[in-house]
């Protein structure tokens, strides 16, 4: 992982405000928690970020210990529940120290060994379930932005795979922990000439806070939230006039989900 990497998950506008909080993130949220199964008491949240997750749980259920960890200062400052920084290659817990672990939108952004390590180790934290979500059947080349100075191309969301459910099913067989079950959450109709439009849109502004290849610092960035959603579909001007008339005629296409979610079970 580069020093520029790091960087990027310590920038204050990746975390702050409301970002994440947008309604589909909130659904997303409140669906996974309702995968918990009713006799965990004790939970660590791998990759916990600003704590959207473990701030939910801790407003809506109660759990004799939950745990949120992350390498990143910044993020653990928003967790309201028990943290640790750590990084997700060597967790500070004992083996089957939490009955439930769960990493959310986490794995999707790890190199291929601290991925191989990282699943070794939220199964070995676990006593009884895992619960993974990652974005769903994501094409990587579409979510591609080119750093203005240094060029490099990369997922505007430092993603690095794509996961279907038969990605899912076998995750974690060679740790002991079998399939109990996956879904597709949630779906939605797309207008395609929208999704179009906002490709070659992104392919214009760079999208990210940091180049994680040469550093280049992106100033003007603004993480997704609702307040940029709003200011993003109001924005003045003829030619977003005439893109959101379009919207509403344009056909439309379903996507089953944005997000997958696999439930696992100890052997």
């Amino acid at each position: 992982m580069s020093d520029f990497e790091k960087q990027y998950y310590e920038s204050e506008k990746f975390w702050s405000g409301d970002v994440l909080q947008d309604e589909m993130n909130r659904n997303r949220i409140s669906f996974t928690a309702s995968l918990i199964p009713p006799d965990v008491k004790s939970l660590v949240d791998v990759g916990c970020g600003n704590g959207i997750f473990l701030n939910y749980l801790k407003a809506n259920r109660a759990f004799e210990r939950m745990v949120g960890t992350d390498r990143s200062e910044v993020a653990l400052r928003m967790v309201q529940a028990e943290k640790i920084l750590s990084d997700i290659t060597q967790l500070p817990f004992a083996n089957s120290e939490f009955d439930c672990a769960t990493c959310l939108e986490v794995i999707e952004h790890l190199p291929q060994e601290t991925y191989r390590q990282a699943l070794k180790e939220i199964a070995r934290v676990s006593a009884k379930y895992i619960i993974i979500t990652v974005p769903y059947n994501e094409d990587l080349l579409e979510t591609q932005t080119q750093c203005p100075r240094c060029k490099s191309k990369f997922n505007s969301d430092l993603h690095l795979r794509s996961f279907q459910e038969k990605d899912m099913q076998a995750l974690f067989l060679e740790h002991g922990f079998e399939c109990s079950g996956t879904k597709v959450f949630f779906p939605f109709k797309r207008n395609v000439g929208a999704k179009l439009l906002e490709k070659l849109e992104a392919k214009e502004k760079f999208q990210s806070p940091i180049c994680p290849i040469c550093g280049y610092e992106n100033e003007s960035y603004e993480a997704w939230s609702p307040k940029m959603m709003e200011a993003h579909v109001n924005a003045p001007g003829i030619y977003n006039r005439i893109k959101q008339s379009l919207k509403k005629v344009w056909p439309k296409e379903t996507v089953p989900g944005f997000w997958i979610a696999g439930i696992y079970t100890k052997k």
